[in-house]
């Protein structure tokens, strides 16, 4: 979107430079008709300032945006725009001299002005040279432009010097020197063309260096025509050298303008045709060429002027003598270079030889390699596949196949396929009383039975611990599935025989047959693991095919109770840590620890698909203390590791239930001490339908824990059983507004006012507001607006597991 509204820039930016260009040929030829001379002169000189100033403007736009590209590159467009302000402050006291006083006199104030522009301009693009040649290219380069500035010297020295110096006899010394000084000044502007085109930085845009090499070769010949008809005497102010000047700093405007640009969007931004492409591409070829043309200008030169009147033989001899000299030293170093090259590609060559013998002997070893490594291959993708106790297929190879059936169902409509979920109901009593290994060797016997029980195109696997799934494939007749249900109830009341002793393992099957309609694997396990519950629920050692009336909320909710306790026991809970922000700074005050459920059947689970279950069944304390513990832990392990976060506060929510209990308080202190996190560290948040229990108890509890340090707040205020008394009868710190307030706030006046209220109500009575769910930068803005001192959301961060909060920490 941005390269779009530069692109739009540009063709605004081209337009006004096709404008700008055809003005001064416009005004050119209305300056001609003009019949006052005076007024020509007038008419020519204030055009020269105005173009003088556009040169200063577009060099000054470089010099500011090309800063957050590099400073150095940046300081060298500065130093151009005092040069081209040198410029526009002669033409400005030239106009006053011949303009207003009508008087030319040679030398003035304005020499002083025209001549500083000439060493400024070569500081300034020394600053945009490229640092990272290296120094034989330095040298290289450094004796191309010795050469070319050689036979342009000796070029000045037959048309401008010698004629200058041979019509300037019998004035003052000032102005000989000033004469000569202009000439020498476009010798200045050639090196400095030449530093431009040779040493071009790479931080500087191409197309800004182009333009700006134009304009300076522009205004190079316009100054030696003007010197040349100066000699002559036929040079008149206003005439059509006047658009040699003008272009010229057209150009250096054009070329200012087109850095900055470039360097705001970071990109060259032009959409060049290939033409354009190409001529850039071929010009730095050039370049390496360019000094030999030059060598055969000086001879040349050399040939037609040796017995001139302008008795520059010796001169023209001693030039071609430097030339010659620049061109032996630079032909000396690229020998050196082709001896070096001629060495490096011999042993190179020979290194090659030996990586080949090397080469080789390894395509042998390789070989062998490839054999083993295909052997470990296929047993690491057998075991990847496999259950490693029994053998069988395990939870990978089952959901792949299972996949496959989805697809194939979807293809084929009278292909069906069925799905067994096994769950041993009294398997722990062998591990327990028999122990773990005859355990293992009566699973490895229950997979050979049940592998009895079905057919060769079917798929038994290991799910779990004491869990297998079989998959039924081709089942369009139900009494298939059925079949198969009905052997393995009979295969496993044979009881299982181990040194004389009997153990009978039953199990409870739940069955999803002549399945449509799903869509991917998870929600058929889902659904066969509730029908297996419903028929241990039933009595056990029986089968239940899965109804869309199991899917109901008591189902769901006797799984729930029944999977608490193995839960906590084998860490399927687990903390999130989403941090919460200060509005106002951006800085991190605190996490908030967020529980949620990796269950192993139904993936992740959100604690609003457990905890009102876990409230009614009573499991929320030892719950309830597993989060507090850990979020205590973990909050307290950061601030030993990163001391940075010794100020940093975790908020944990707790369960009206939970802190109604009488020993509550202890609990709390409990855990405090054993993690060793400070209570000024610990916020504990609590829903307003908190408050609809034992008032008493849960003032007096909050006292207690207030007064150990621990501080609370109110979690989503504003959505359950709000009273204003509560914040006054109740030790309560901090108000979290609820994301519902935060959602569409941008656009709902109501939101707005309702957030405003609580705020300037929480900020009069004492009270920290934290507003949750901030979902875009607009939500931020609003409240960093409101004053609103915490915040928290997925445009601020997402909830983080420990790892990730760690890297946000450090």
């Amino acid at each position: 979107m941005i390269k779009s509204y530069f692109q739009n820039r540009l063709s605004h930016f081209r337009l006004l430079t096709i404008i700008v260009l055809v003005i001064p040929l416009v005004t050119y030829i209305l300056e001609k008709k003009i019949s006052t001379e005076n007024t020509r002169i007038a008419v020519s000189n204030t055009l020269s300032i105005f173009y003088n100033l556009l040169a200063f403007v577009g060099v000054i736009a470089a010099s500011i945006r090309s800063r957050r590209v590099s400073k150095k590159l940046s300081n060298g467009w500065a130093i151009l725009a005092v040069a081209q302000f040198a410029t526009f402050s002669g033409d400005v006291l030239w106009t006053y001299n011949e303009v207003i006083l009508h008087a030319t006199p040679f030398p003035s104030s304005a020499d002083a002005a025209y001549l500083f522009f000439y060493p400024l301009f070569l500081v300034g693009v020394i600053f945009l040279i490229s640092t990272k040649l290296k120094p034989v290219e330095w040298i290289k380069r450094g004796l191309d432009i010795s050469i070319i500035m050689s036979a342009a010297s000796l070029g000045f020295w037959v048309f401008l010097f010698a004629p200058t110096l041979v019509s300037q006899t019998g004035v003052s010394p000032l102005e000989q020197v000033l004469a000569i000084a202009y000439p020498v000044g476009d010798l200045i502007l050639l090196f400095a063309l030449m530093v431009v085109l040779y040493y071009r930085s790479e931080t500087s845009y191409s197309g800004s260096t182009w333009i700006l090499s134009f304009s300076v070769l522009l205004l190079i010949i316009t100054d030696c025509i003007f010197g040349l008809q100066s000699l002559s005497e036929t040079y008149i102010s206003g005439n059509l050298l006047d658009l040699g000047w003008w272009y010229s700093s057209i150009l250096i405007a054009y070329a200012g303008l087109y850095q900055a640009v470039s360097a705001k969007t970071d990109t060259l931004i032009t959409n060049e045709n290939a033409n354009v492409v190409a001529l850039r591409t071929r010009i730095p070829k050039l370049l390496y060429y360019f000094p030999y043309f030059t060598i055969a200008g000086a001879f040349v030169l050399l040939v037609v002027y040796h017995d001139s009147d302008l008795s520059v033989k010796n001169e023209l001899i001693i030039g071609v003598g430097f030339i010659f000299g620049f061109v032996i030293l630079r032909q000396l170093i690229v020998l050196h270079e082709n001896e070096q090259l001629v060495k490096n590609l011999t042993k190179v060559l020979e290194q090659l030889k030996l990586q080949t013998r090397n080469l080789d002997n390894a395509n042998k070893d390789l070989q062998e390699e490839i054999v083993k490594r295909n052997l470990i291959q296929k047993k690491l993708s057998y075991d990847a596949m496999h259950d490693a106790l029994t053998g069988l297929a395990n939870r990978v190879l089952l959901i792949n196949r299972l996949d496959h059936a989805i697809e194939k169902n979807i293809r084929e409509n009278k292909w069906d396929y069925s799905v067994l979920f096994l769950d041993l109901d009294n398997f722990k009593a062998i591990n327990d009383v028999l122990g773990h290994t005859v355990g293992d060797l009566a699973l490895i016997e229950l997979g050979q039975r049940l592998n009895k029980c079905i057919r060769s195109v079917d798929t038994l696997a290991r799910f779990g611990g004491d869990e297998f799934v079989i998959l039924l494939e081709n089942t369009r007749k139900k009494n298939v599935t059925l079949s198969v249900a009905n052997r393995i109830l009979s295969e496993l009341q044979r009881p299982y025989l181990y040194n004389g002793n009997k153990a009978l393992i039953t199990c409870s099957i739940g069955i999803v047959q002549g399945i449509s309609g799903y869509k991917n694997s998870e929600e058929i396990l889902r659904d066969v693991d509730i029908a297996m519950y419903t028929a241990k629920k039933g009595g056990k050692s029986r089968f239940e095919i899965f109804t869309i009336e199991m899917g109901t909320a008591a189902t769901y909710q006797f799984m729930v109770e029944s999977e608490f306790h193995r839960a906590i026991t084998n860490n399927e809970f687990i903390l999130q840590f989403q941090p919460i922000y200060r509005l106002q700074s951006g800085s991190i005050s605190g996490f908030e620890a967020l529980l949620r459920w990796e269950h192993p059947m139904r993936g992740l689970l959100e604690p609003d698909d457990f905890i009102p279950i876990a409230e009614d069944s009573g499991a929320i304390n030892p719950i309830g203390d597993w989060v507090l513990n850990e979020a205590c832990s973990q909050m307290h392990k950061w601030h030993l590791e990163y001391p940075d976060s010794s100020s940093m506060s975790i908020s944990v929510n707790i369960s009206g239930k939970q802190i109604i209990n009488n020993g509550a308080v202890e609990r709390i202190k409990e855990i405090l001490n054993n993690t060793g996190l400070d209570p000024a560290r610990l916020n504990l948040e609590i829903t307003e339908n908190t408050f609809i229990m034992d008032q008493s108890t849960i003032n007096d509890h909050l006292s207690d824990l207030r007064n150990m340090g621990v501080s609370f707040s109110i979690d989503d205020f504003g959505t359950g059983y709000s009273s204003l008394s509560n914040l006054k009868i109740f030790s309560i710190n901090e108000i979290k507004i609820d994301k519902i307030f935060a959602q569409g706030i941008e656009e709902s006046n109501k939101s707005y006012e309702i957030c405003k209220s609580i705020i300037n109500m929480a900020h009069q009575i004492g009270l920290n507001t934290v507003v949750e769910g901030i979902e875009d930068s607009e939500q931020l803005r609003i409240f960093q607006d409101l004053q609103c001192k915490f915040g928290q959301g997925f445009f601020l961060s997402k909830p983080l597991g420990a790892g990730e909060a760690e890297k946000l920490l450090n």
